[in-house]
């Protein structure tokens, strides 16, 4: 496996933990949209989107940015549900790079 440069001077596991971290906490997302709590979908997105960099991870924090703008727009709940499925495609993505 060809395991991506470590940022920051982070270890695997370290970044594999966040990754499973992100995992868990993201599996709160399909409840938080059937109860239309846009406070608590853009709060874990713009927590994302401040750390996944940190991670290595630009494009999960593009992803999480995608969903905090959509969760601002309004009542597109169509648009946040998209811009969920992205970001649980991106971390599954990440996982993958990182062998998780």
């Amino acid at each position: 496996m060809n395991i991506p440069p470590l940022p920051h001077g982070l270890t695997l596991d370290q970044v594999r933990k966040y990754l499973e971290n992100r995992k868990n906490e993201f599996g709160t997302l399909p409840a938080l949209l059937v109860a239309k709590n846009v406070n608590g979908i853009r709060g874990m997105a713009h927590r994302i989107k401040g750390n996944a960099a940190l991670y290595g991870m630009p494009e999960l924090g593009l992803a999480a940015g995608r969903l905090v703008d959509a969760a601002d727009a309004g009542d597109d709940w169509q648009g946040v549900s998209s811009a969920i499925d992205a970001l649980i495609a991106r971390l599954a993505e990440e996982r993958f790079r990182f062998g998780g």
